[in-house]
């Protein structure tokens, strides 16, 4: 098996370790019943997702 090193303290890194955080901080923050909101975070935290997604 090959492993790769991800330099996981890079500055690219850190700023989407900072952008998620953001984004989870505002999902958290969200009304129970906002599901258009609770879904436009999750694309954009994860690119894409399915129908009838629920965390």
């Amino acid at each position: 098996m090959d492993y790769k090193f991800i330099n996981t303290g890079s500055e690219e890194h850190l700023n989407l370790r900072i952008q998620s955080e953001r984004l989870i901080k505002e999902y958290n923050s969200l009304d129970y019943e906002d599901n258009a909101g609770k879904r436009n975070i999750l694309e954009n935290l994860f690119g894409s997702i399915g129908e009838n997604v629920f965390v």
